[in-house]
């Protein structure tokens, strides 16, 4: 593979010719767009790109080149997501799974329910066809499959069982979680605001463990946010996710400067920026504080309706984050008011240093947050 971040860079202590400059910034932007291009369906992608490329005719043929590539298996393989080859004909599942209905679908492979013949028990099993999704893909599901095995917590998925099959294909069994999106759901059952952030602790809880193993998730959303039928909160996906140290060391093998990596609403500030070779565990906590601050507010900490993608971007990077009680979700002055103007702070040394810190703030925040319930209900 031709690595694209060659041609940017530019040699210590020379000073760049001007075009040599504007291209090399086209060519960040350029990456930047089509790799947040291709964690979207392919209905949208297009638009997307003509969004974001804001008039500029020379930006928007480059994305289109390096799409093209990728759509052809020629170059540009960094990226999951762009829908190759049907992936319907080539996937059977592992024996001893017997096949129930879709779970869900994406360019990289399949995710199935399935029961588990031996034991009987529900599963999910993803799939994915390695020889014809890419590079990107299949480094991603392999890496996916090994960090799973690393972690342990209640609100984590536990991995069962992952292997290889005849003709290309890579499975991972992991528990099926009969869940629905903690955004869903607060909305749906009506949840006090206090268990809404109770909730959140577990997965911050979660967090730590992970950042325990050096992995950071990149990509914390309320999708990403399952609560089961008995309230609990469970994290998913770790196929976007970063390892800072080990043998999975992600630092400069998988992400390039100028890549996006998570899904747009959610990105902190250096997520947004482009430089997600260097967010570490804090932007995880930024990330969780956006799906808090939702929850609760009802509605992003930033105001992006009629927004297109870049200049949701710039509001991400430069805009402070609306006070919560300027929302109406709580009182003026409320401690949630400050919770949130640290979790979402722009600067990573501004937030909470920790997952466990963040844990133990959101835990004093959920008995306020008792508090002002049990009041609202007099």
């Amino acid at each position: 593979m031709t690595d694209r971040s060659a041609s940017t860079q530019v040699q210590t202590g020379h000073r760049a010719p001007a075009g040599d400059a504007a291209k090399s910034s086209r060519l960040r932007r350029a990456r930047a767009i089509f790799t947040c291009a291709c964690d979207m369906p392919a209905d949208e992608r297009l638009m997307f790109v003509e969004d974001s490329c804001g008039g500029d005719l020379a930006l928007l043929e480059l994305v289109r080149s390096l799409l093209r590539a990728d759509e052809g298996g020629v170059s540009a393989w960094d990226c999951a997501g762009v829908e190759v080859v049907s992936m319907s004909p080539v996937l059977s599942l592992p024996l001893g799974y017997e096949p129930i209905r879709e779970l869900g679908r994406g360019g990289a492979g399949v995710v199935q329910l399935c029961r588990e013949t031996e034991s009987g028990e529900l599963v999910a099993v993803k799939l994915v066809h390695v020889e014809s999704s890419g590079r990107s893909a299949a480094a991603r599901f392999r890496r996916e499959w090994r960090l799973l095995a690393r972690l342990r917590h209640p609100a984590l998925v536990a991995l069962r069982s992952a292997g290889t099959l005849d003709g290309g294909c890579a499975y991972l069994v992991m528990d099926f979680i009969d869940g629905q999106d903690i955004r869903k759901h607060c909305r749906e059952q009506h949840v006090p605001a206090y268990r809404r952030m109770e909730m959140l602790v577990s997965i911050a809880d979660a967090l730590a463990v992970a950042h325990g193993h050096g992995i950071i998730h990149r990509d914390l959303k309320p999708g990403n946010i399952l609560v089961e039928r008995n309230g609990g909160a469970r994290l998913i996906d770790f196929g976007a996710a970063r390892v800072l140290d080990g043998d999975l060391n992600t630092r400069q093998e998988h992400t390039l400067t100028g890549q996006i990596i998570g899904t747009l609403s959610y990105l902190s500030p250096e997520q947004a920026s482009g430089n997600s070779r260097h967010a570490d565990h804090r932007s995880d906590l930024y990330q969780l504080g956006v799906v808090a601050y939702e929850l609760l507010a009802g509605t992003l900490p930033y105001d992006m309706d009629g927004h297109t993608s870049a200049e949701m971007l710039r509001t991400i990077i430069a805009e402070p984050a609306r006070a919560l009680d300027s929302t109406g979700a709580v009182e003026a002055g409320h401690p949630a008011v400050a919770f949130f103007e640290r979790a979402l702070a722009k600067s990573p040394e501004q937030r909470f240093g920790s997952a466990a810190e963040m844990a133990d703030a959101m835990r004093a925040v959920v008995e306020t947050l008792k508090i002002t319930d049990s009041q609202a209900a007099r």
